[in-house]
């Protein structure tokens, strides 16, 4: 096996990302530890750029912050299948940012972890 092969096989597992500080609270009323997500792939980056949310975007800030929450949201959707890109874009401005950042520190290890990509 390559080591890309390793990579392609390591992205199959899903990344925890701690969301504690958030306080977002669940079905259950208690505030959710967790959330897992799956890091997406070089073609599923190209393919979100096509999405349908992507053609109403109107300048390069518009279309960068258009695509950042489309990529939160389906890294998340990989790993949660009830969620809807409707409802996720009701979420406040706040949370999205503070969701978004979350989750890319957990991706690249920035939590004082090893990078999760690594192990």
């Amino acid at each position: 096996m390559s080591w890309v092969d390793s990579v392609i096989e390591q992205m199959k597992s899903p990344i925890e990302v701690n969301v504690s500080h958030l306080k977002m609270k669940g079905a259950d009323g208690n505030i959710v530890q967790t959330i897992e997500v799956l890091p997406l792939s070089a073609n599923e980056y190209q393919t979100l750029k096509m999405h349908p949310y992507m053609r109403e975007a109107k300048g390069l800030d518009d279309k960068t912050e258009r695509l950042g929450l489309i990529v939160t949201y389906e890294m998340i959707r990989k790993c949660d299948d009830s969620m809807n890109f409707n409802k996720f874009k009701q979420l406040p401005l706040h949370l999205l940012n503070e969701l978004s950042t979350a989750i890319l520190d957990a991706t690249r290890g920035s939590d004082g972890d090893a990078d999760p990509l690594s192990e």
